[in-house]
């Protein structure tokens, strides 16, 4: 019998190579769409050779997307954009683009569509324009492919991640740096376990039609993982709160610096918690116990201490 196909949109971000990791394992053939596979190379090694194969794809475009596709058993969409992207682009990728994929998935009788999400998304229009793309578009994806999984996670970290690298590489060199919404309540969760998540979703059926929130084992304030990242560091800085009424301005000029830590989109995002909701189905429904925080951060931040790994930690 021949190994099933899984073709995954966005696949070669930071969390799709830590999901392609598991898929290999499992005997499986990828496809990996992509926007530029000529700069994607770098996960074709992930797996045996010919096991892993890039593909162009953009959401935006329908051929693309239907050559992705065809002939695939399961289909797992973790597209993303920069939280900068504006509104028009949220909607193409989260929203329009995540339904295209779901019709198309449903269209050539793909056995499993897995969809990775957001926990902050919220159709409200008190929400920013990146919470409401993303839940439009998980309610059409609902709608067009009813048996589909969603995946709603909290903020993701691990080697190389959008959390707590930027604020390492900012704390390296500013004295002082702005802090935004520093009250704020993440539940960062660690990029193995979603990856671990979605693994057990292609494998057992029982997840199919469900909607889950994932997130990690503590629940941190924005203020407090800067202290921790500066702990793990033994780099200093004074955190200065930026007050309100000149926070989206001040965001939105750190979004022109290399490695910003904050931008305006960023900004907006940190509008409300990103925690699991207690009455949601989460990881613990996967028989997932989540990494903690400080038991991975360690292995990725010495890299930014003044004496790398011959640092010692107060």
């Amino acid at each position: 019998m021949a190994a099933r196909l899984i073709t995954v949109f966005g696949g070669a971000d930071f969390i799709g190579k830590s999901l392609i990791s598991h898929l290999v394992k499992t005997g499986a053939r990828i496809r990996t769409a992509v926007l530029n596979p000529n700069e994607s190379m770098e996960i074709l090694p992930l797996g045996d050779v010919g096991q892993i194969q890039l593909v162009q794809a953009n959401l935006k475009n329908e051929a693309s997307v239907r050559a992705a596709v065809k002939g695939s058993d399961i289909v797992i969409n973790l597209s993303s954009v920069s939280l900068d992207a504006g509104k028009a682009k949220f909607n193409q990728i989260y929203d329009l683009g995540a339904e295209l994929v779901a019709k198309i998935s449903a269209e050539y009788g793909v056995s499993k569509l897995i969809h990775l999400s957001d926990i902050i998304a919220d159709s409200s229009e008190e929400a920013c324009s990146y919470a409401r793309a993303r839940a439009a578009g998980d309610e059409k994806i609902r709608a067009s492919f009813p048996a589909a999984t969603i995946l709603r996670t909290s903020v993701i970290f691990g080697q190389g991640d959008d959390l707590f690298t930027p604020i390492a590489k900012i704390i390296k060199v500013y004295p002082v740096t702005p802090l935004f919404r520093g009250c704020t309540k993440l539940q960062p969760i660690f990029v193995g376990d979603v990856a671990k998540a979605i693994s057990c979703a292609v494998t057992e059926s029982k997840y199919a039609g469900q909607t889950y929130e994932l997130g990690g084992a503590e629940i941190y304030t924005v203020q407090e993982l800067y202290e921790k990242t500066m702990a793990e560091t033994s780099q200093e800085t004074m955190l200065f709160p930026v007050p309100e009424f000149i926070a989206p301005m001040k965001a939105w000029g750190m979004g022109f610096l290399p490695n910003a830590p904050m931008t305006l989109g960023k900004y907006q995002a940190l509008g409300v918690d990103s925690c699991v909701n207690k009455k949601s189905k989460s990881l613990k429904d996967f028989g997932i116990k989540p990494v903690s925080v400080d038991s991975i951060l360690p292995l990725y931040m010495e890299a930014y201490r003044p004496r790398g790994q011959f640092q010692k930690l107060a």
